[in-house]
């Protein structure tokens, strides 16, 4: 997936540089406005050759390319409070048991309690917890960011 940005960067680029010469060449055979216009042109595809490659990778950055979800059926506090236990389900029946001891997890108020797996363009994993506001997941999950919350300020 990274290979897939790099050569969109590049390909920008080479884009960019070849309009930048056409405009040019173009530039000189104007005289008047028109050449002021296609200098201006120029000088605009010069800009994008610097900015462009910053915008695919913030693009590539946001841009989810796979997304994993499994269902929270139980959720209990571990050991000394340093996270949550929960076991999960996936769509064909397996479960797993998996500590989540990060509280920068994001998470979202939903209709159903699922643990949500993205993996984005650039190859990065992030993980986000979909939950219900009255379920056992919700009780849990704000016991253990005010317990951390503490922790933390000590």
């Amino acid at each position: 997936m990274l290979n897939n940005v790099l050569s969109r960067c590049i390909l920008w680029i080479m884009g960019c540089l070849l309009l930048k010469e056409t405009f040019r060449n173009i530039q000189k055979r104007m005289d008047g406005k028109w050449a002021s216009f296609f200098r201006i042109l120029a000088a605009v595809m010069t800009l994008l050759v610097i900015t462009g490659p910053f915008g695919i990778l913030i693009k590539a950055s946001t841009t989810v390319v796979s997304e994993t979800q499994y269902f929270i059926v139980d959720v209990q506090l571990a050991e000394n409070n340093s996270g949550l236990e929960l076991v999960i389900i996936n769509d064909e029946g397996t479960e797993a048991n998996i500590t989540l001891r990060t509280p920068g997890i994001q998470h979202s108020s939903d209709g159903h309690d699922c643990l949500m797996i993205r993996e984005y363009m650039l190859g990065e994993k992030k993980y986000a917890i979909e939950y219900s506001p009255q379920s056992q997941f919700a009780k849990l999950f704000k016991t253990y960011q005010f317990q951390n919350e503490i922790r933390s300020s000590l």
